[in-house]
């Protein structure tokens, strides 16, 4: 039995499309990276070693280290919200909220605004400023973009 490629998600940037190089090998046509497919479909059971999906693990080609595909696949995310959007709103209006409304947390977002005055929305929001700042754009996808 044949394996459907779109059962298949690259390890690397989580597409679905490929070019097969050889048998069981592909190379994803979005970031251009080589990867071995591990297990057929019929053979993956169940088990842990799966990922999120119940698909097989995914084995990255790239200099033989293994890499697993177990968090981050595409259809997990959308790209709804931007980071430097949020990176701005929290810099300028974090004390009131700003970033919270946008980030789609409203509740959070009229707290900060109602204890305002106190400051503390303020030193609140230039910390979660610099962890935005240091965080991956995949975090953040993980983080604010998740269906």
């Amino acid at each position: 039995m044949r394996l459907m490629l779109e059962n298949i998600k690259c390890p690397n940037c989580g597409g679905s499309q490929f070019n097969e190089i050889d048998n069981n090998t592909y190379k994803c046509k979005y970031c251009g990276s080589t990867f071995t497919y591990k297990q057929t479909e019929k053979e993956a059971p169940q088990t842990s070693l799966n990922n999120i999906d119940g698909q097989p693990n995914i084995i990255s080609g790239t200099n033989n280290i293994p890499t697993y595909n177990h968090s981050y696949t595409s259809s997990l995310y959308y790209g709804g919200k931007s980071k430097s959007t949020a990176l701005v709103l929290c810099f300028f209006l974090g004390g009131l909220g700003g970033h919270k409304f946008y980030l789609g947390q409203v509740g959070l977002g009229f707290l900060y605004l109602i204890f305002s005055w106190t400051w503390i929305p303020f030193i609140m929001a230039f910390i979660e400023f610099i962890m935005m700042l240091c965080m991956s754009d995949r975090d953040f996808d993980e983080k604010y973009n998740s269906r």
